[in-house]
């Protein structure tokens, strides 16, 4: 059956994912995925369409329909990946997932660009490069939120989030949630404030007290004092 798949079969499934009607790409998505999972040998070259695909809405025209499912099935997908995650992978998503975040729509996409960023981090949370939208005060508020979904899933996951395998996003996450909360923007300084009430992010500051504390104690004080001007 495979000589039957590979080449053009695959070739349109894909570009299919255009469609405007989301049973069709449900359907598709189906398709696709089971396809993956049986044929080995089309493995690779379903994950460089797919990529393929990504980079035609990052840096091209093509509509946003059919990401979210791509990425919905590249999730299931990092699930698979053995530990140490291969070059490839790590490729994929710095030159796929991290740039998706810059799309202009990206709330059409962001839940399952969310869910397999989480993903990457729990297969390996040193691959995660820190990427942040300083001139999108929208974007940033849904950072804010992509980061608290990240340190739940991590704490969740091995219900003990150990300082030092994870040191440099405990103390990259902390400096750049202070950075929000004296944010200019209002919305964005807002949703950095609220997130210290989150359990997971109450966990994550409770490893080093002595070191994240201060930060986060003076933060609020230079907010309080800025909101009395």
């Amino acid at each position: 059956m495979r000589k039957y798949l590979e080449g053009k079969f695959i070739n349109n499934v894909i570009e299919l994912f255009v469609s405007e009607d989301l049973r069709e790409r449900e359907c598709l998505k189906t398709i696709l995925h089971r396809v993956y999972g049986r044929f080995m040998s089309m493995r690779f070259c379903i994950r460089a369409l797919i990529a393929n695909m990504c980079y035609r809405t990052i840096y091209g025209d093509r509509t946003e329909n059919g990401i979210p499912e791509f990425l919905e099935i590249f999730c299931s997908i990092i699930h698979g990946f053995t530990v140490p995650v291969k070059k490839e992978h790590k490729q994929f998503l710095r030159t796929v997932l991290i740039p998706l975040h810059k799309y202009p729509y990206l709330e059409k996409f962001h839940e399952q660009l969310v869910a397999c960023c989480v993903r990457f981090v729990l297969k390996d949370p040193t691959i995660g490069p820190m990427f942040w939208p300083v001139r999108s005060p929208s974007k940033e508020e849904m950072f804010i939120a992509e980061v608290a979904n990240v340190i739940n899933a991590m704490i969740n996951d091995s219900n003990e989030l150990r300082i030092k395998p994870h040191q440099q996003i405990l103390f990259g996450v902390i400096d750049q949630l202070v950075r929000c909360m004296k944010s200019k923007h209002h919305s964005v300084a807002e949703r950095a404030i609220l997130i210290w009430s989150e359990e997971a992010m109450e966990i994550l500051v409770d490893m080093d007290k002595a070191s994240t504390w201060p930060k986060i104690i003076a933060a609020f004080i230079e907010v309080e004092k800025l909101s009395f001007v």
